[in-house]
């Protein structure tokens, strides 16, 4: 019924459902609708080191999944990490697109970045 494409399902939700809604979103939330919510967490990015750990893992994963016989250096890895913002739970699709854009068997750090800014 709420098609998604107007805040307008947002307010009758707040003003007529009586339960707890939980919602989450990486996009601010609509003018108006802040307001009605009792309780708002704002999950800030991780810091760039911890960023660079996930990257690390994450590079890790995939290298160890695909059979790659080359990734970036950490050296690298860091420098991506710190130039970039993107939520952590999108690291395993955005090197899979990078890891697909790459030679066969290698994850290019130029791949890694050009996923990234598509994001």
């Amino acid at each position: 019924p709420f098609s998604g494409t107007s805040d307008a399902w947002g307010k009758i939700l707040f003003d007529e459902f009586k339960g707890v809604a939980v919602f989450t979103t990486n996009y601010n939330v609509p003018m108006g609708l802040d307001r009605r919510m009792t309780y708002v967490l704002d999950f800030k990015a991780p810091a760039p080191g911890v960023r660079e750990l996930l990257l690390k893992k994450e590079v890790e994963r995939l290298r160890a999944r695909l059979d790659l016989t080359a990734v970036p250096s950490d050296s690298e890895l860091a420098q991506i990490a710190r130039a970039s913002t993107v939520a952590p739970g999108y690291l395993e699709s955005v090197l899979e697109l990078a890891a697909a854009r790459s030679t066969k068997g290698v994850l290019s750090a130029e791949a890694i970045r050009q996923a990234l800014g598509g994001m």
